[in-house]
């Protein structure tokens, strides 16, 4: 079965593939789609059609070609998938047993030590040398924390001409989508990555990644913390919240793993609280999701970008 990342990688080609076909695809269909896939963590095949569909097909004509592009785009790329990973295993067999030719005519070396079978080197810190050139690391995947300040779409476009979180990453040479939303009037920590297997663990219910906002807000907040401690019921849906806490006189902080629309500003309504500012502030959990479980960040670039963000990987 395509995993989800699969698809939001595709997303951009298949969208091509959607205007062949004779439907009206513009950048914003396209980051809507994103997004669904992105919140709803969706991995059945069936599911994600129906999600896909809503968004670029509306008529039944302009859905029996979405569906039609659809079966023919995703089972070939599947096919393809397949294919690639018999050739992948070939590949690496391959490359294991030159490289350990390779080790054993000496002519590698690690940190000017010629190399023995068995020996271990980290490339980001040890020189690894072929023939006495250094072996390049391959290129990471881009990953960058903004502090999305307020007034701005968590989308890639907007076709309401409305300002964009794209628009505060204009400098990044990676295609990167956000992981997550925060609505428009919300501040705050906003993940951007190419990396869809990260996207997967950071948005999957499964994995239940917590998300920590800091609320201020208006009313009877004693009232409201019996409330918010409790599950709540909001549009037909329940609403959960992990952690509650009083941080002071009318602020909040709120703790969930959910991750439903709008899901602090819902239930603090619900509570009979009005919202004045919400920020979602930086989780310890987020960093388990990274490759290796760890990620530092580091080199604030305040001069490139008109908020601050930090970077991890491949340069940008």
């Amino acid at each position: 079965m395509t995993e989800r990342f699969v698809y939001l990688e595709k997303l951009t080609e298949f969208s091509a593939i959607l205007r062949q076909e004779g439907l009206a695809v513009g950048p914003g269909e396209t980051a809507d789609a994103c997004a669904v896939l992105t919140e709803l963590g969706l991995e059945d095949r069936g599911t994600v059609k129906a999600a896909l569909c809503a968004v670029y097909a509306k008529s039944s004509a302009e859905q029996a070609a979405f569906r039609r592009a659809f079966e023919n785009f995703f089972v070939s790329q599947d096919r393809k998938e397949a294919l690639m990973k018999q050739r992948r295993q070939e590949a690496e067999e391959l490359s294991r047993r030159r490289a350990e030719a390779y080790i054993l005519s000496g002519r590698v070396t690690i940190n000017g030590r010629q190399a023995r079978l068995g020996d271990k080197a980290d490339p980001a810190s040890d020189r690894v040398e072929v023939d006495g050139a250094p072996l390049l690391a391959a290129p990471g995947h881009t990953y960058i924390m903004l502090n999305k300040p307020r007034g701005y779409v968590t989308t890639l476009s907007d076709e309401r001409g409305r300002k964009t979180v794209a628009q505060l990453v204009s400098g990044c040479t990676a295609r990167v989508w956000p992981v997550g939303r925060l609505d428009m009037d919300s501040e705050g920590l906003l993940l951007l990555t190419d990396d869809g297997a990260m996207t997967h663990r950071l948005t999957h219910p499964s994995h239940e990644v917590e998300k920590e906002y800091q609320v201020w807000v208006r009313g009877d907040v004693d009232h409201a913390l019996t409330v918010l401690t409790a599950p709540v019921w909001s549009d037909g849906e329940e609403l959960t919240a992990d952690r509650v806490e009083r941080t002071g006189p009318n602020t909040l902080t709120v703790v969930i793993h959910q991750g439903k629309n709008r899901q602090v500003r819902r239930m603090c309504a619900a509570a009979g609280l009005k919202v004045d500012r919400l920020r979602r502030a930086p989780a310890e959990s987020v960093a388990s999701a990274y490759p290796g479980g760890n990620c530092l960040f580091a080199g604030l670039r305040k001069k490139t970008f008109k908020t601050p963000c930090f970077f991890h990987g491949k340069t940008v």
